[in-house]
């Protein structure tokens, strides 16, 4: 049975702490890895002195506002408090009444934080006798109100949000950071981490989905001249060229590429964008001339096949052998991680043994087991296995320490 908003006893609150109190605990824990990210994000533009060139800029971006920045990351969703649980978290099967129920936690959530500003001070004058005079339109206060209304305000592309995006100058600079949960509820309509939103202008820098505060951190302190290095490095590589890939775990192959490309990562001009940090460059591996073996010593990647996961893997338990003979994977041997991807190929059509990619990463980061955080790691190369849209699956397999040549130079 549907519970909408007017069967719902709407709850009214009089501290922070109570209104994050009242969303789900799924949006709780969101919040506080977008909190984590926010704050990384916000140093680093500081210290690039991104926005400088704009008075507002000036005032907003500075460090002093380190902490307001994670502030403004916890309670982006507080709005949230204010729907009916059933509507806290998107659904794709959402009406469109209860997409409608859903939307408005980011208009009610300003109108929640400016009560909760205002009615802090009003408790502070109670406590103390003495009357505030605090301007209510003071730069944290607006930052903490235009997060929670901007956070998703409109799904298409017409809000306020989408309004400020395109009102802002070719030398200001917008950073996409949403949630998994926003980004598939709707952001990614209009939100690409490869392309700017029809109209902007603005500086666009897109920060990937699926990466911890950690690892963000890390690849953020990349040196850029290690990033552009291994880019050259690979570009180099000619349209057929056939490569050795060597490891020190074991692996020796042999394969013809197509042209190393990659998306941009630096943003050098006004209007420019970047996706960050840094991944890959990857080539497509020409079919049939892949030969030898790989040795996986880092990550074998979630074993998805048309959309269901079928193993999740990550870390390896011991090396995984994988013999390539005429571009296939025709032997999998090793331990139980082995034993077990080997038994999920022998389920699969043959076209999914096929070796498609050879990818190198572009930026500095310890090894967690997530595939789309390892294959980055500039200090490993993966074999990309299984063409996507032709044969359902698509499975990474990560090595470490790489030696990637050409043929002729061994």
């Amino acid at each position: 049975m549907t519970v909408l908003e007017q069967d719902w006893k709407r709850k009214e609150y009089e501290t922070w702490d109570e209104a994050f109190r009242g969303l789900a605990p799924v949006i709780r824990q969101q919040s506080v890895r977008v909190a984590a990210y926010t704050q990384v994000i916000f140093m680093q533009a500081c210290e690039d002195g991104f926005a400088s060139s704009t008075e507002k800029g000036r005032q907003q971006i500075g460090s002093q506002y380190a902490d307001l920045a994670y502030k403004c990351g916890i309670y982006h969703q507080l709005g949230k408090a204010l729907v009916p649980p059933e509507y806290q978290v998107w659904s794709d099967d959402f009406t469109e009444e209860e997409a409608a129920v859903y939307r408005k936690y980011t208009t009610d959530g300003r109108a929640l934080i400016a009560s909760l500003q205002e009615g802090a001070l009003l408790a502070k004058e109670k406590r103390t006798g003495v009357t505030d005079y605090t301007d209510t339109e003071n730069i944290p206060w607006q930052m903490q109100r235009e997060s929670c209304q901007q956070h998703m305000e409109r799904y298409d592309g017409s809000g306020a949000q989408m309004e400020r995006l395109r009102a802002l100058d070719a030398g200001d600079l917008a950073v996409a950071l949403f949630s998994m949960d926003a980004f598939l509820g709707g952001a990614r309509a209009h939100y690409s981490p490869f392309g700017k939103p029809e109209g902007v202008r603005a500086k666009y820098a897109f920060i990937r989905l699926d990466i911890g505060r950690r690892s963000l951190e890390e690849a953020l302190a990349t040196p850029r001249a290690e990033v552009e290095a291994m880019l050259a490095r690979m570009a180099a590589f000619g349209d057929g060229e056939r490569l050795r890939v060597t490891g020190p775990g074991g692996t020796d192959m042999r394969l013809n590429v197509r042209p190393f490309t990659t998306c941009s990562h630096f943003i050098d001009a006004d209007g420019g964008m970047a996706f960050l940090p840094p991944s890959e460059t990857s080539s497509e591996v020409v079919p049939g001339s892949a030969q030898g073996v790989i040795a996986v010593d880092v990550t074998v990647g979630q074993f998805y096949f048309r959309n269901e996961l079928r193993e999740r893997f990550g870390l390896v338990d011991g090396p995984v052998l994988m013999r390539v003979e005429e571009g296939r994977v025709v032997s999998v041997e090793g331990g139980r991680m082995a034993r077990r991807l080997g038994e999920l190929f022998d389920e699969l059509p043959d076209e999914c043994r096929e070796l498609v990619e050879l990818g190198q990463g572009l930026s500095r980061m310890t090894p967690t087991g997530l595939t789309g955080v390892d294959e980055s790691i500039i200090d490993t190369c993966h074999f990309g296995i299984g063409d996507g849209m032709r044969s359902g699956l698509h499975l990474d397999v990560i090595i470490r320490a790489p030696r990637i040549r050409a043929e002729r130079e061994t």
